[in-house]
C-alpha cells in the first residue's frame, strides 16, 4: 500500500488516495453523494509511512454519516451566524441581517431553508492536529453567508459544537 517514492497511501475502505505532505500531514479527496469534491486533511508527522489507523477509522465513520452530519451542521451554522450578527447589532426588526453579503445570494428576508442550505457547499473534512476528544473533526463549507469564504463546523460526538473560519483549523 505504501509507495516510498511518492509517500502515498491508498485506503481501500474509503477509496481515498492520501499524499504525505512536506509538513507531515496527509491529504486526499473523495466525492460525496451530492457529487461535491471533499478535501480531507489528517494530522501526521514527517516520519509517518501511513496515516494513523484511528484517523482512518474516524474518516470512514464520517463518510458513512456524511448526509446526516451535513444536515446537522447547516442549521447550527445558521444559528451561530444569526447569534453573532445579533451580538453585533446587525439584525433588523425581523431578526434578519439588514445587509446582504453578495449579489449572488437571495435576500435574507426571502431565503427559504433550501436557499440557505444551498449557500453551504461542503468542501473539506479535517481532523485537527490536537483534538480535544478522539472523535473530533470539522466539516468545511464554502459559503458567503457570514461574509467568510470558508467556514468550518467542529464536531464532537457527532454533534456540531462550534463554527469558525475554515482557516482557523489549519
Amino acid at each position: 500500500m505504501v509507495d516510498p517514492q511518492t509517500i502515498s497511501f491508498a485506503d481501500p475502505l474509503t477509496g481515498i488516495e492520501f499524499s504525505h505532505e512536506n509538513y507531515g500531514g496527509w491529504t486526499g479527496k473523495f466525492t460525496d453523494p451530492n457529487r461535491e469534491e471533499i478535501s480531507v486533511y489528517l494530522p501526521g508527522t514527517l516520519q509517518d509511512t501511513t496515516p494513523d489507523q484511528a484517523h482512518l477509522n474516524l474518516i470512514r465513520s464520517v463518510m458513512v454519516q456524511l448526509p446526516s452530519l451535513r444536515a446537522h451542521a447547516i442549521p447550527f451554522a445558521r444559528r451561530d451566524v444569526i447569534n453573532d450578527l445579533d451580538k453585533w447589532g446587525l439584525l433588523d426588526d425581523n431578526n434578519m441581517p439588514f445587509w446582504e453579503t453578495c449579489d449572488d445570494m437571495s435576500p435574507w428576508g426571502t431565503m427559504t431553508e433550501a436557499d440557505y442550505d444551498a449557500e453551504f457547499q461542503l468542501m473539506g473534512l479535517i481532523i485537527p492536529e490536537t483534538p480535544t476528544t478522539p472523535d473530533e473533526f470539522a466539516l468545511g463549507f464554502w459559503s458567503e453567508v457570514d461574509g467568510e469564504h470558508g467556514v468550518g463546523v467542529r464536531f464532537q460526538n457527532n454533534q456540531p459544537t462550534e463554527m469558525l473560519s475554515w482557516c482557523d483549523f489549519f
